[in-house]
């Protein structure tokens, strides 16, 4: 054997270690982004945290992945683009905090942080209040979720302003 190539039985298997991130959130600015190669979706998601009484939002920048996903946030997107309350329970795989300059406005010059991660699963989906999507795999986890949702869904729909940015 050569010092070039390699022989299979000695090379060991990728291992990889997930981060994943579940909540419930706000979809926001569902695109598709053009690239060289094949062009991606992408959505914004403003996940709800904290005190049912003081809501508070973080901002995901996703890039969606998984054909359930893609179908389901494709479906929802003249929701999106209305202005609806487009409300999901969601999974997020790989995190990663990505720097960038803001070039206009009042922040002009100074340094911003986005969160970055790839949508991997959609659990369920609420418009304007009403459901419209269930995932039938975890159907007692999904149904905790939205349980867990109409605990929220008050505060949260109260403050959607907050989720726009």
């Amino acid at each position: 054997m050569n010092g070039n190539s390699t022989d299979s039985a000695t090379v060991a298997p990728s291992e990889y270690f997930d981060l994943q991130t579940t909540g419930l959130g706000y979809l926001n600015r569902a695109r598709e982004v053009p690239t060289r190669g094949e062009p991606f979706l992408a959505v914004d998601i403003a996940a709800l945290h904290g005190a049912k009484d003081n809501v508070q939002y973080t901002r995901f920048d996703c890039i969606v992945r998984g054909k359930k996903a893609e179908e389901i946030v494709r479906r929802l997107m003249p929701d999106i683009e209305a202005d609806r309350a487009v409300l999901v329970g969601f999974k997020l795989g790989d995190l990663y905090a990505d720097t960038f300059k803001y070039t206009s406005g009042d922040k002009a010059g100074d340094i911003g942080v986005s969160l970055k991660s790839r949508l991997l699963q959609i659990t369920w989906a609420k418009v304007d209040g009403e459901a419209v999507y269930s995932a039938r795999s975890d159907k007692s986890e999904t149904e905790n979720s939205a349980n867990d949702l109409d605990k929220h869904e008050t505060a949260a729909i109260a403050q959607p302003e907050a989720c726009a940015s």
